[in-house]
């Protein structure tokens, strides 16, 4: 190999070294760039998952409150139904006293007993 030639490999080692350190440079960078990038996912995701756990909870909570209001109004239709029945006892028992003073009136056109005015 004569000077010439080892000169000119010295210099394409040279250039093929320079290159060889900036990938390497660009990479490193690109790696401490991806950490950050997954460092900040995690933290997100962490995040989101506590996020998360709170909404649940808060579901829990709400299921819980409707159950207890579902019960609640089963209670009152049961209620309801018993105060319907007796209204309907009550006003079949007015209708019948009205429907006999109105007979012993005279009001609705029978006759009216003897002996009272």
């Amino acid at each position: 190999m004569t000077t010439k030639q080892r000169t000119r490999y010295e210099v394409l080692l040279e250039d093929l070294k320079k290159d060889v350190s900036v990938i390497a440079e660009g990479h490193g960078t690109l790696d401490q760039a991806n950490k950050r990038t997954q460092r900040d996912l995690e933290q997100r995701s962490d995040e989101a998952d506590r996020r998360f756990m709170k909404l649940e909870v808060k579901v829990m909570g709400l299921d819980a409150k409707v159950i207890a209001l579902d019960a609640k109004v089963d209670a009152l239709d049961a209620k309801v139904i018993v105060l319907d029945a007796k209204f309907d006892r009550k006003f079949d028992t007015l209708d019948a006293k009205l429907s006999r003073i109105a007979t012993h009136l005279g009001l609705d056109g029978a006759p009216q007993p003897p002996g009272r005015l």
